[in-house]
């Protein structure tokens, strides 16, 4: 089971006092958090966990498959790119216009309006609740873009996007690390402020409380687990049940119910959590305990046995 949370905030919010902002831009910043769990017949073990952060000021919307190496006017017979080439990259990663084809189809662009580009040393977490999670904490990659637009017109001018993300991953033999470094409350963070870097803008997003695998604490049960109880429902199916090789038995004659349990109010809010279930592929069949895979063992097959992508 993957458990995750990942509220996205708009900034606007937080700095329309002092700005004079566009109506149809926006500033988002989502912080996740995520852990996954193996459960088994008996127990359950702790496959990794990961704290992830993005922040995205301005956008653009472009036509895939139309980057060049050079300019190209608009309406070429033939062309499946009739757009022509209305940006030209000046720095970053614009999906698939790079160094070597920097000229591509724009057909919209939004510029950054708060966030300055291109300084990832100045982004950082500045505090968060108790916990062993160092503060303040650097490490957010860059991933703005610069371009130029429109270059059909006499009107060119050069856009920033501001993109930066950072990622803290978690081994599946560090569950206590996780634990002690994570932990739920409000998480204050700092980024360069646009034309002026030395102010900050900060955003405060809330990492909210996870559900946990399934465990027995004093005697009590407590975690998100899978129905096990391997019985025939009548009309609500079969619900499955674990063999001696290790394997959760479905039916293939009869209706499958899915049944779960451990999902409580403390940990889960209607506002904010979405649960999605799906049946996917190991990536050793052989081997019950090995890791899921979203691609299918033969090529032929969907990603997921169910649903079918």
């Amino acid at each position: 089971m993957f458990l995750r949370k990942s509220p996205a905030l708009p900034l606007i919010a937080a700095i329309a006092g002092t700005s004079a902002l566009p109506a149809f831009s926006q500033v988002t910043f989502d912080l996740s958090t995520d852990k996954a769990f193996r459960q088994y017949e008996v127990g359950a073990d702790f496959r990794g966990g990961q704290l992830s952060a993005t922040l995205l000021d301005g956008n653009f919307i472009y036509i895939g498959g139309c980057a060049r190496p050079a300019y190209w006017p608009p309406n070429i017979p033939l062309d499946p790119c009739p757009g022509g080439s209305t940006a030209f990259l000046t720095f970053g990663d614009a999906g698939d216009a790079n160094n070597a084809n920097p000229y591509f189809w724009v057909t919209d662009i939004q510029p950054a309006i708060v966030i300055e580009p291109r300084l990832p040393q100045l982004c950082s977490l500045i505090a968060a609740p108790a916990s062993e999670l160092r503060r303040p904490l650097g490490g957010f990659r860059d991933r703005s873009v610069g371009l130029y637009f429109n270059l059909h017109t006499t009107q060119v001018q050069e856009y920033l996007i501001s993109r930066y993300n950072y990622t803290r991953n978690y081994t599946d033999n560090q569950e206590g690390r996780f634990f002690k470094e994570i932990v739920p409350g409000v998480y204050h963070y700092e980024f360069p402020r646009l034309d002026n870097p030395v102010l900050r803008a900060r955003i405060s997003p809330v990492v909210y409380p996870l559900p946990n695998g399934p465990a027995k604490i004093n005697n009590k049960k407590t975690g998100v687990r899978f129905d096990d109880k391997g019985r025939w429902g009548g009309k609500r199916g079969y619900s499955g049940r674990w063999n001696k090789k290790g394997y959760f038995e479905l039916s293939y004659i009869y209706p499958n119910t899915i049944k779960w349990e451990g999902f409580t109010p403390s940990e889960v809010y209607p506002a904010i959590d979405d649960l999605y279930f799906s049946i996917r592929f190991l990536s050793q069949p052989g081997d019950p305990t090995s890791d899921i895979t979203y691609t299918s063992p033969t090529g032929d097959a969907p990603a997921s046995l169910f649903p079918e992508y």
